[in-house]
């Protein structure tokens, strides 16, 4: 990531909704702008969005649609075009946190489907799963090594 920010503005872009298609999602927001009708944008859109994150999302969405306008006047296009950023939200990438703030990717098997005396999968027969493939949130480096170098020696010695 560090070489893309020499070389300019770098740019990612971000799906709030991976598992929905396109499709779906904009009959989802007609549905939620046909039960608020009366209701400002600004002020539904909590019901759009993912929890968190309306008021981030909304400054996008404010550059196009008026946030003042209630829910039956916003036009079929502003619809598209509020479903189109929640499925490709433009994120500018201006620099690094520091190694002191990095952490290994969050998320993974839940820790509750491993059997951790030997990483074996409660799920699936003979099936180990170590190290970042664990929903495990922790800073990355020195511990980090050690626990997945711990993991596999478990496994190993259980395969």
């Amino acid at each position: 990531m560090s070489a893309l920010l020499h070389s300019g503005v770098t740019t990612a872009t971000l799906d709030a909704f991976p598992d929905t298609d396109l499709g779906f999602l904009e009959r989802r927001i007609v549905a939620v702008f046909d039960k608020n009708k009366n209701k400002m944008l600004k002020n539904i859109f909590k019901d759009i969005a993912p929890a968190g994150t309306s008021s981030s999302i909304l400054s996008f969405v404010g550059k196009i649609v008026d946030l003042e306008k209630k829910g039956h006047s916003v036009t079929k296009e502003e619809r598209r075009y509020i479903a189109r950023i929640l499925k490709t939200l433009p994120l500018t990438i201006t620099g690094l946190m520091g190694y002191d703030r990095a952490v290994i990717a969050d998320g993974g098997v839940p820790l509750a489907e491993i059997d951790m005396k030997t990483m074996r999968s409660k799920k699936i027969e003979n099936l180990f799963i170590t190290g970042d493939l664990l929903h495990i949130n922790r800073p990355s480096g020195g511990y980090s090594l050690q626990l997945c170098w711990t993991m596999g020696y478990v496994a190993g010695l259980h395969i």
